[in-house]
C-alpha cells in the first residue's frame, strides 16, 4: 500500500480516504457487541433500529465521501 502512494499523483485525496476508513473502522470497534447486551439494552436497540428509517446526516457524508473518492480514481485511471 506504502507503494501505490508513490504512484498516485494527488496523494491528499487518498490518505484522507484511508484515514476515513480507519477512523471509521475503530468508532466501529467501539460500538458495544450483542453478545455484551442484557435483555433490556437488546431490547431499546431493537427499538431504535426499527423506528431509524431515516437517513442520517453522518450516513449522507460517508456516502459522499466515498462517491467523491472512487469517482476521483475512477478519473484518475480512465483520464
Amino acid at each position: 500500500m506504502v507503494n501505490a502512494f508513490h504512484y498516485d499523483t494527488y496523494k491528499i485525496p487518498t490518505l484522507l480516504a484511508v484515514l476515513f476508513f480507519v477512523m471509521a473502522f475503530i468508532t466501529a470497534s467501539f460500538k458495544k457487541s450483542i453478545n455484551k447486551m442484557d435483555a433490556n439494552e437488546l431490547v431499546v436497540e431493537k427499538a431504535k433500529v426499527q423506528s431509524s428509517k431515516k437517513i442520517s446526516f453522518s450516513s449522507v457524508i460517508r456516502s459522499l465521501v466515498w462517491t467523491i473518492y472512487f469517482g476521483y480514481m475512477f478519473y484518475v485511471l480512465v483520464f
